[in-house]
């Protein structure tokens, strides 16, 4: 078994699905998942190891429902989302089940609803289509 055999798993599921970028240096982290629309089960990653700190996150959507959690043993910036497909239109976006400010902002992956927080503690975030 080579040693970097699992990367070309690794790197796709926590990169480009769950969307992770931490920027350990500077204390931030941003989580915006693109769940493909035919994975009709979570994807999730826990105990990932950034810096000194360990991250988990999942992801899913049920029909026009997307789900975010995230979780960080240290407390960083945050940026917290889900990727919706193009011409999908946001009805609502709650963080920790309160209506959260969002930012819109469209890219090759799609709508990327975008909201602000801290790891202070786990967050899930909603996104609601209509």
């Amino acid at each position: 078994m080579q040693a970097w055999s699992s990367y070309g798993i690794q790197w796709p599921v926590i990169h480009h699905f769950l969307g992770i970028r931490p920027d350990a240096p500077t204390g931030s982290l941003t989580v915006v998942p693109d769940v493909p629309e035919s994975w009709t089960e979570p994807i999730s990653v826990q105990n990932l190891q950034v810096g000194g700190a360990t991250v988990g996150a999942s992801a899913w959507h049920d029909s026009n429902r997307y789900t975010t959690e995230v979780s960080a043993s240290t407390r960083w910036k945050l940026t917290i989302g889900h990727t919706l497909p193009k011409g999908a239109q946001v009805q609502s976006v709650t963080l920790d089940g309160q209506q959260a400010d969002y930012r819109a902002v469209e890219t090759t992956r799609g709508l990327e609803v975008r909201v602000g927080t801290n790891t202070n503690q786990s967050h899930t975030l909603v996104v609601t289509t209509g």
